[in-house]
């Protein structure tokens, strides 16, 4: 017995929003949402597309991220040096100064 179209919208109908996942009901929810984009980002090239290219766009983000990542601990790092230097420096010459005082005769 062949399902008509009445009987397949009323069984759409009766199983809608009863999904038997794991997902809460709020995700469950969102699941069109996230697929509806999945097929935008995949243009006429359908689903499989759209994921293929999110996932290349995360492996592009990562990498940036590492990236920048990496190079904001090395400017960090030369500032500090340099700041460090600076600080050694400046208690170098105050500290010559110092025993340059001492070492000079208070003369007649």
């Amino acid at each position: 017995m062949a399902l008509t179209e009445t009987d397949i919208e009323r069984i759409a109908a009766a199983v809608k929003g009863q999904c038997h996942c794991n997902l809460p009901h709020e995700a469950q929810e969102e699941l069109g949402h996230l697929m509806g984009m999945v097929k935008d980002v995949g243009g006429n090239l359908g689903y499989s597309a759209g994921i293929e290219i999110l996932r290349e766009n995360n492996r592009f983000i990562s990498r940036y991220k590492k990236r920048g990542e990496k190079l904001g601990l090395a400017i960090v790092t030369f500032m500090v040096v340099s700041v460090m230097g600076g600080i050694i420096y400046i208690g170098k010459m105050g500290i010559v100064k110092i025993v340059e005082a001492i070492r000079l005769p208070s003369g007649p």
